[in-house]
């Protein structure tokens, strides 16, 4: 029954460290939203100044965050199991699932930073088409 335990938390640990890490994300977005007072011209110019190696950085920074935060999760729901290896367990999912974003990113990672060059290349052509005459 405890394999069954194991088995079910460690699975449940990659939903939580995606709900975690959208959690994140859209924090991230309403704090630097204040921060421009949401207007749309104050975005445009955000983005058009950060660069796409540092939008890499920042996704892959949160990514850790919200996997380190799902690890502690994963350390207190196995104390509360009873389980003796509490902590290397935990240790053992975070870096598992560490391992995987890095070879599913490895992967697929290029997809997202071209959808952000997209981006930024509707915000140049948006703003092109409007100081047109």
């Amino acid at each position: 029954m405890r394999l069954v335990h194991l088995a079910v938390l460690f699975f449940v640990h990659y939903a939580l460290s995606s709900l975690v890490f959208v959690g994140l994300f859209l924090a991230a977005s309403w704090f630097k939203g204040r921060q421009l007072r949401f207007r749309a011209e104050a975005w445009d110019d955000f983005f058009l100044t950060f660069p796409a190696e540092k939008a890499e950085q920042f996704f892959l920074w949160l990514y850790l965050v919200a996997d380190i935060l799902t690890g502690c999760v994963d350390y207190m729901l196995l104390r509360a199991g009873g389980f003796v290896w509490a902590l290397p367990l935990a240790l053992s999912f975070f870096l598992v699932w560490t391992a995987f974003f890095a070879w599913k990113w490895q992967r697929k990672g290029g997809k997202l930073m071209d959808r952000y060059q997209t981006m930024l290349d509707d915000i140049r052509r948006h703003r092109e088409e409007q100081h047109k005459p």
